[in-house]
């Protein structure tokens, strides 16, 4: 089962969650609006570590472009109070002229 979702780069906020990541996890796009966004909903569902560490990806892509798509694996605190384990995928998207990142993760 496979969720996709986009970043805006510039604001660093949830563009698209797909039906998928609810299903998933239990949190829509307006539950993350409510909670504060997305670096407080992560704060919430992730390591502070892990949100650190994806800000820094996120900066350094934004400053300097690329192609590159990379793969890691973290634990979701779901809103049922379970953890799942999802692989995340990242690959940059450009649409007209701007860069985003669009993630995929399988459980």
């Amino acid at each position: 089962m496979d969720v996709v979702y986009s970043v805006d780069v510039a604001t660093k906020e949830f563009k698209y969650l797909s039906p998928t990541f609810e299903r998933i996890t239990g949190f829509s796009l307006n539950d993350i609006k409510e909670m504060g966004g997305r670096n407080a909903f992560l704060i919430k569902v992730v390591t502070e570590e892990k949100v650190i560490e994806w800000g820094n990806i996120l900066k350094q892509l934004a400053e300097c472009p690329s192609n590159t798509d990379f793969t890691h694996e973290s634990w979701w605190l779901c809103k049922d109070g379970s953890y799942r384990c999802l692989q995340d995928h990242w690959i940059p998207i450009y649409i007209n002229g701007k860069s985003g990142f669009y993630r995929w993760c399988a459980y």
